[in-house]
């Protein structure tokens, strides 16, 4: 019982490269420094008293951000096969 009691529950590792600038779904922006948008879902509504119809946005993340979503671009992009090819 006391073996239980003594164990820490079990961490989430995020390696140094899982990062947003490597994530397949991030779409780099370079007028905005070392950030981008964040494509991993749809765009994002927003409503105003003011506006007739809504305004969308993509969540803006940092280069060193991280999610539970993260793929590796580097992975995937080499898996994807040229059309002219196929």
């Amino acid at each position: 019982m006391e073996e239980k009691a003594n164990k820490k529950p079990k961490e989430v590792l995020v390696e140094k490269h899982n990062k947003c600038k490597d994530c397949l779904y991030f779409d780099d922006v370079k007028q905005i420094g070392r950030r981008g948008y964040c494509r991993v879902n749809a765009p994002k509504a927003i409503y105003s008293s003011i506006a007739t119809w809504p305004t969308t946005y993509w969540p803006t993340v940092s280069y060193n951000d991280w999610c539970g979503e993260f793929r590796d671009a580097r992975v995937h992009h080499s898996e994807v096969k040229d059309p002219i090819e196929v």
